[in-house]
C-alpha cells in the first residue's frame, strides 16, 4: 500500500533527528540511504537497486554509484 504524505512527513522528521549529528559520509553511507528510502516506503531497498554500482570514469578509471534502481 502506498504511503501517504502525512506518514512520509512522520517518517522524513523521525530520519532527520536519527542522522543530524552523522559525521562520516562514508562509514555511513548504506545505512542512511536505506534509511532514506524507507521513509519513501521502500523496505526492501536491495530488491530495487544496488549499492556502490561500478560505473567508468574519464581517464579509465572506475568510480561507484552509492545507490542506483
Amino acid at each position: 500500500m502506498p504511503l501517504t504524505w502525512d506518514k512520509i512527513q512522520v517518517n522524513a522528521v523521525a530520519f532527520s533527528k536519527k542522522w543530524q549529528a552523522t559525521k562520516s559520509e562514508e562509514a555511513e553511507a548504506q545505512g542512511f540511504l536505506i534509511d532514506f528510502l524507507r521513509v519513501l516506503g521502500v523496505d526492501e531497498p536491495m530488491q530495487v537497486g544496488d549499492f556502490e554500482y561500478k560505473v567508468p570514469l574519464a581517464g579509465g578509471k572506475m568510480g561507484y554509484i552509492d545507490y542506483v534502481c
